[in-house]
C-alpha cells in the first residue's frame, strides 16, 4: 500500500533530562489524516493522546507515570488497512504476555495503554572508552505494573478485557539507543522475559511490541 497522510502535533517537555529523566512532565497531543482526499490508499484519522510524568522519590529514585490513548476511525480492510490495528503482548505494550498469547484476542485500532514504574538507580553514567571510543553508561533497576486494553467497538471497551502484567528487570542506560531493558513480567500465563531497545513508554509509540 502507498499511505500518505498529513498532521500535527502539539507537545509540552519539562523533563530534566530527554534519556533517563527524574523529573517532570511529557505530553503530546497528535493527529493524523490518511488517505481521504490525499493521494494513496487508506482513508482514516488516527489521534494519540501521549502524557508521562517522572516524580522524583527518595535517594536517586524515580516513580514514572504513563498513559497513551490511541483512536482511529475507518473500518479494519476497508478506509483501515488490517495491519494498521493493534495486537496487545509484548515488551512494549503488556509485560507479562507475548502477542501469542494476547494478540489474537486483544486487538483492535483503538488501544489504551498504562503503565506505572519504580526507576532505581545502581550504577550512575559514568564514561567508558573502549577501542579509543568514549560514552557514558550507566546502570538502573525497575519495577513495573502495565495495563492495557484494545478494541473495535465501543462495547468492546470494558474493564473486564483489560488485561495486567508486573514484574522488574534492569536497564542498561546508552546514549545512542536511550536505553536496552532486560525484564521479567508476570501476566495470566505465567512469566516471560523480555529484551528490547529505549524506554517502553517510547517504544509503544514505535509500534514495536
Amino acid at each position: 500500500d502507498y499511505l500518505f497522510r498529513v498532521g500535527g502535533s502539539l507537545g509540552f517537555d519539562s523533563r530534566d533530562g530527554w534519556s533517563n529523566p527524574s523529573q517532570g512532565w511529557w505530553a503530546e497531543a497528535d493527529a493524523w489524516k490518511t488517505g481521504g482526499p490525499l493521494p494513496g490508499d487508506g482513508d482514516f484519522w488516527t489521534l494519540n493522546l501521549d502524557g508521562r510524568r517522572f516524580q522524583p522519590s527518595f535517594s536517586g529514585h524515580t516513580i514514572v507515570l504513563s498513559q497513551l490513548l490511541t483512536l482511529q476511525s475507518g473500518r479494519i480492510n476497508k478506509e483501515l488497512p488490517q495491519y494498521m490495528d493493534y495486537h496487545l503482548g509484548g515488551a512494549n505494550t503488556l509485560r507479562g504476555y507475548t502477542v501469542d498469547d494476547l494478540g489474537h484476542d486483544l486487538f483492535g485500532p483503538q488501544q489504551l495503554l498504562s503503565t506505572v514504574e519504580y526507576r532505581v538507580p545502581l550504577v550512575e553514567p559514568t564514561e567508558i572508552t573502549v577501542f579509543g571510543m568514549s560514552a557514558d553508561l550507566g546502570l538502573g533497576g525497575t519495577l513495573f505494573v502495565d495495563g492495557g486494553l484494545a478494541w473495535t467497538k465501543s462495547d468492546e471497551f470494558s474493564f473486564d478485557r483489560a488485561r495486567f502484567g508486573a514484574g522488574g528487570g534492569l536497564r542498561l542506560l546508552l546514549p545512542a539507543v536511550d536505553m536496552t531493558r532486560l525484564e521479567v513480567g508476570y501476566g495470566q500465563q505465567g512469566w516471560v522475559v523480555h529484551f528490547a531497545t529505549f524506554s517502553k513508554m517510547r517504544a509503544q509509540r514505535l509500534r514495536s511490541r
